[in-house]
């Protein structure tokens, strides 16, 4: 992939009078007749999917379904201390990028000068794809959001954005998607959009990934509208399983990742993270379910789960406690949710901190994998939308997240008792499942988790969110931005939804 174009956003800028006295000069000395004008809708594009990365490699959606443990700062995110959240950054960043190309395609003064960074069409689509797929993320972690008028201040109003209901944003993304989709256009290089470093202007693999969010979607409304869930799931499913030219690379059980580079502006975050601190482990609750049974847990005496062989995914996932031997390395979770005081009892070189697999600088983030989206279909097709068989797709899937991590076939692992597809526990099954191959990807595993209450986790053993009665997080509070600017939209939210609160949950989570 090419390398991330460094860019520079020229605003149009207006001439303000000085003490000066500017009348003598010929108009064409105070003009530069070859400025830019206009934003290049190029950058700004590339500029928005930067943020894509932040939406997996986030840290508080993997600790709170328990992917992670910190060795020394419980005190946070791990006992649930850390209540607010601010979403400005969101509007601010990637959105606002994004409406600016969606303003200068749309506006008949601006149209045609952007074309050379590809059809008006397609400028739309794609931004309203990419910004669908921020505001999935928003609205999964707070609810209520800005939505309908989020961004008039970009179209010349001043008022203050209003919350919508989080069925109202659902709503609301589902056409936005399917809408985008329709709108795109032409195949040629004139035709795609231009600053697209996802997929280089592909519209095909835009048109999946708009099918692919859209899928996703579906399933979060499971317990609060089934018929519309079922409906879109297999609407997206129908339009996004192949290709145009039947390229079966690009179904939409392939992979979606952002690519990141070897240069510390463009680079994993986990690779940053571990170069100014060592801190973030394996959890022991995810050790401990993937080691055999004949592992005891050092910390807390807990036994491992598969009763024939470990799950080999772990040593990617973690390294080796520093304290093993390197001809036999042991994997052992930090202790989860203990609270700082407990985890300084714990030497470093007795727990396992993340995989160096995990933490290369110019890894492949995923945004979508083929595991999840199989894992998806599994548990659509045992919720009977489908007519799909979901111990098949159940079993693909597990392989799926094995070739993911390069670990052969799944056939072993899948004899364990607690994987082995059993019909009576198939939903449990496939969420628990879901949730090892989704590791890191904290924000997604959250979301299932909240929906079908699998994997069973049970809350830290030090948590401090006293209001919520110490349960494990189901949404974030609005940050304190939110609060002092648009104070009267933010009390209504309240209203509607509920106390700001981390034990207060969303809309679909029933």
């Amino acid at each position: 992939m090419k390398n991330i174009l460094k860019y520079t956003l020229i605003l149009s800028m207006a001439l303000y009078s000085t003490a000066c006295n500017l009348g003598e000069f010929d108009e064409d000395v105070t003009k530069n007749p070859d400025a830019v004008t206009l934003p290049f809708a190029s950058s700004l594009l590339t500029n928005s999917m930067r943020s894509l990365p932040g939406t997996i490699t986030a840290t508080t959606g993997s600790i709170w379904v328990q992917y992670l443990a910190e060795s020394q700062y419980q005190d946070g995110d791990d006992n649930y201390d850390t209540k607010q959240f601010d979403f400005a950054g969101w509007y601010a960043g990637p959105l606002a990028d994004l409406e600016r190309i969606i303003v200068l395609n749309e506006d008949a003064s601006t149209k045609d000068d952007v074309l050379a960074f590809g059809l008006n069409e397609n400028q739309i689509a794609i931004s309203k794809i990419l910004q669908s797929y921020y505001y999935l993320h928003l609205t999964d972690r707070w609810g209520m959001i800005p939505y309908s008028t989020a961004l008039g201040a970009l179209k010349g109003s001043n008022e203050l954005p209003v919350f919508d209901t989080q069925e109202t944003v659902y709503n609301g993304l589902f056409q936005t998607l399917k809408d985008a989709n329709a709108m795109m256009i032409g195949d040629s290089d004139e035709d795609l959009a231009k600053g697209d470093i996802l997929f280089g202007g592909d519209l095909t693999r835009w048109k999946i990934f708009a099918n692919t969010i859209r899928l996703t979607m579906a399933l979060r409304l499971s317990e609060v509208n089934e018929s519309l869930a079922k409906s879109e799931f297999a609407s997206a499913l129908a339009a996004g399983v192949v290709s145009n030219d039947g390229d079966v690379d690009l179904d939409i059980d392939g992979d979606i990742f952002y690519q990141m580079l070897g240069d510390p502006n463009n680079e994993n975050a986990w690779y940053s993270r571990f170069r100014t601190r060592k801190d973030w482990c394996i959890s022991n609750t995810l050790v401990d379910y993937m080691q055999i049974d004949t592992y005891t847990d050092p910390h807390t005496g807990n036994k491992g789960t598969m009763n024939v062989v470990k799950d080999p995914r772990l040593s990617s996932f973690a390294e080796p406690t520093g304290s093993s031997p390197i001809s036999a390395p042991e994997y052992v979770g930090m202790v989860y949710g203990i609270g700082t005081a407990g985890a300084a009892d714990i030497l470093n070189a007795n727990v396992s901190f993340l995989g160096q697999d995990m933490r290369i600088q110019n890894a492949q983030i995923p945004i979508y994998t083929k595991a999840q989206i199989l894992f998806a279909r599994a548990e659509a097709a045992q919720r009977g939308w489908t007519t799909e068989t979901a111990a098949t797709l159940y079993v693909d899937a597990i392989q799926a997240s094995f070739d993911q991590y390069g670990k052969g076939s799944a056939a072993l692992y899948l004899t364990n008792s607690a994987v082995a597809y059993n019909a009576g526990t198939a939903l449990e099954q496939i969420m628990t499942q879901k949730w090892v191959a989704n590791y890191l990807n904290g924000y997604e595993a959250w979301a299932d988790w909240r929906i079908t209450g699998f994997p069973n986790l049970s809350p830290a053993p030090d948590a401090q969110n006293v209001n919520d009665g110490y349960v494990i997080p189901v949404r974030q509070a609005y940050g304190n931005n939110t609060i002092d600017l648009n104070g009267a939209n933010y009390a209504a939210a309240v209203a509607i939804q509920g106390a700001d609160e981390l034990g207060t949950p969303v809309w679909w989570d029933k």
